[in-house]
C-alpha cells in the first residue's frame, strides 16, 4: 500500500500549511479513491486560511480540484475503473472528512462529481475544472436560481439572454460555456485582453467591466430581450449592485440575481430583484449533478465543446508548493488559475 501524505492547516490562520504523512483512505459507498495528479487553487483556500470564513475541525486539508487515476471503487460505483484519468470535485466542506479533500496524495471522490477525462487533456489543463464547473451549474440550472434547461452537445437557441458578470473568472469561463450549451444567449463581462477568448466561446457581447458606462451600455444591449436573470460570478458589492440595477433596468421577466455564497447581500438592492446565494455542492444531491458531470462534461470535454480553461499557471511540483500557490491566487490572477502537479 502506498504511503498518503497531505498538507495541514494545522489550527485556525495557521501559515503555512505543514506537509505530514496522512491516512491512506478507503472507499465508501457510491465513491472512488484518485490518486492525484495535480491539485487547483480556489481562493476559498487561502480564505479559510487566513479568515476562517467558516468553522474547521483541525487538523483540516483544503483542496477541492483534483484530477488523477483512479485506484479503488467503492460498491454501487459502475461509470468508472481502475486506471481511469479523471478529475473530481472534493466534498470535503459537507462531510467534514479529511479523505475527501484534495491537498493530498490520494482523495475520496463522489461519483458524482467526478467525470472521465480523455486523453487529449492533460491533468494540469483539466484540473482547473471541478469546482468552477459545479459552482456554474448549481446557479444557471437549479431550479431555485435561474432554472435553464440542462447542457447538451446540440443545444437550440431558446430566445433567452443571461447576464454573467465575471465572463474571463474561473467559474465565468465554465458559466459562459453551460449556459452556450443551454441554448441561451450570453451577455458577459471582462477586460478588454479577454474579450477574444469569450467570443470565442459562444460569448454574444463582451463589455469591459470597468467602463464607467458600462450598466447603461449592458442596459441599451438587453433590449427587448428575453432575459433570464444575472449570474455575478465577482460577487463584490459592486458587482451585485452593478447586475441588480441592470435587472431592474432591463426590465428583465426574472429578476434573480445569483451570486457565490461567500459573501453577503448587499443592503439596498431594488426590492424587485432577488438576490441569491449558491452552495455548489449543493448538485451532488439533485438532478443538475449527474446532467453535467455524467451526461454532459466528460462528451464536451472529449469532442471539444467545453474547453478546459482558464489556463493552468503551474506553480511547481509537489505538496510542498500549495502554500505558495495559494498566495499567488491571493495577489490575484485574470484567465489563470494557479495549479501545482504532484506527480
Amino acid at each position: 500500500m502506498s504511503l498518503n501524505r497531505a498538507a495541514y492547516l494545522l489550527a485556525a490562520r495557521k501559515t503555512p500549511l505543514e506537509v505530514q504523512q496522512a491516512p491512506y483512505p478507503s472507499p465508501d459507498p457510491g465513491t472512488i479513491v484518485v490518486r492525484n495528479h495535480a491539485v487547483a487553487i480556489n481562493p476559498v483556500d487561502w480564505k479559510l486560511q487566513n479568515f476562517e470564513i467558516f468553522p474547521l475541525k483541525y487538523p483540516f486539508i483544503l483542496g477541492e480540484d483534483v484530477a488523477g487515476e483512479v485506484i479503488a471503487i467503492g460498491s454501487g460505483v459502475t461509470n468508472f475503473t481502475i486506471g481511469q484519468r479523471v478529475i473530481g470535485h472534493c466534498k470535503n466542506f459537507t462531510v467534514g472528512d479529511n479523505r475527501y479533500s484534495g491537498f493530498q496524495n490520494f482523495t475520496v471522490l463522489s461519483a458524482t462529481l467526478t467525470a472521465p477525462l480523455p486523453p487529449s487533456i492533460s491533468y494540469e489543463e483539466a484540473v482547473v475544472l471541478p469546482v468552477s464547473v459545479s459552482t456554474a451549474a448549481a446557479g444557471l440550472f437549479q431550479k431555485d436560481y435561474l432554472n435553464l434547461p440542462h447542457p447538451s452537445l446540440s443545444p437550440q437557441p431558446l430566445g433567452q439572454t443571461v447576464l454573467i458578470w465575471g465572463g474571463s473568472s474561473s467559474v465565468g469561463i465554465s458559466a459562459v460555456q453551460l449556459a452556450h450549451a443551454a441554448g441561451v444567449e450570453v451577455i458577459t463581462t471582462a477586460s478588454p485582453h479577454n474579450h477574444a477568448l469569450l467570443k470565442n466561446l459562444g460569448v454574444s457581447q463582451v463589455f469591459d467591466h470597468r467602463s464607467p458606462t458600462v450598466v447603461d451600455d449592458i442596459v441599451t444591449a438587453l433590449e427587448n430581450k428575453q432575459v433570464v436573470g444575472a449570474y455575478d460570478c465577482i460577487s463584490e458589492n459592486q458587482t451585485q449592485r452593478a447586475c441588480a440595477e441592470i435587472l431592474e433596468r432591463s426590465k428583465a421577466a426574472h429578476k434573480i440575481l445569483v451570486y457565490t455564497n461567500d459573501v453577503s447581500t448587499p443592503e439596498g438592492l431594488p426590492s424587485s430583484v432577488t438576490s441569491k446565494g449558491i452552495f455548489c455542492l449543493t448538485v451532488e444531491n439533485n438532478e443538475v449533478g449527474p446532467a453535467v458531470w455524467a451526461d454532459y462534461l466528460p462528451q464536451a470535454l472529449e469532442c471539444g465543446q467545453f474547453k478546459p480553461l482558464p489556463e493552468p499557471l503551474v506553480i511547481g511540483t509537489g505538496l510542498e508548493c500549495i502554500q505558495t500557490a495559494m498566495e499567488r491566487n491571493m495577489a490575484g490572477m485574470s484567465a489563470l488559475k494557479a495549479v501545482v502537479k504532484l506527480v
